[in-house]
């Protein structure tokens, strides 16, 4: 017999408290020194793309609660948002990564608004957007208008909307 391996989870997580990176993120500028993520601002055919990684074997764990309001594409990997990520007026992608709750407000029109490979969520929701999902788990409550999903697990029935039982278009 041998002790399971550690999982996506650490005992121990190396986390930062968001208010403490928060501002050197919005404004695209670097991060105090020791952090464990990367920030990095990159100008793409789509526009520009704002990323922070995680660094480390497991993901970082960011506490509180991370609102971001900036109209462009976000992009995660390997991070545990511990508490709520709020995004408006932007798309988002993940990978890699562990979020209690994501909230997209107001997402872009006609395209992916939520991206998520290989993540795990209590809860996912994104009215009136687009979401992909790929090798996905969602353990409590999934909205979203036009879902497309592969090899995903999802504990309740997905739902177009936060009124109805509607699901989603195109699953």
């Amino acid at each position: 017999h041998t002790p399971p391996f550690p999982g996506f989870f650490a005992a121990q997580p190396v986390g930062v408290q968001w208010s403490a990176v928060r501002d050197a993120v919005l404004a695209g500028e670097p991060l105090p020194a020791g952090v464990p993520l990367r920030h990095q601002r990159v100008d793409d055919e789509g526009g520009e793309r704002r990323l922070l990684v995680g660094l480390g074997e497991q993901p970082v764990r960011i506490r509180g609660v991370v609102e971001l309001d900036l109209a462009t594409r976000w992009s995660f990997t390997n991070l545990w948002f511990d508490n709520r990520l709020e995004i408006r007026h932007a798309s988002v992608e993940l990978d890699g990564c562990a979020a209690r709750q994501l909230y997209l407000h107001e997402p872009q029109a006609r395209t992916v608004s939520v991206s998520a490979r290989a993540s795990l969520f209590k809860q996912l929701l994104a009215p009136r957007a687009l979401v992909a999902l790929e090798y996905v788990t969602v353990l409590e409550r999934l909205v979203a208008e036009r879902l497309q999903a592969s090899d995903c697990l999802f504990l309740n029935q997905p739902r177009k909307d936060l009124i109805d039982f509607d699901v989603p278009a195109q699953g």
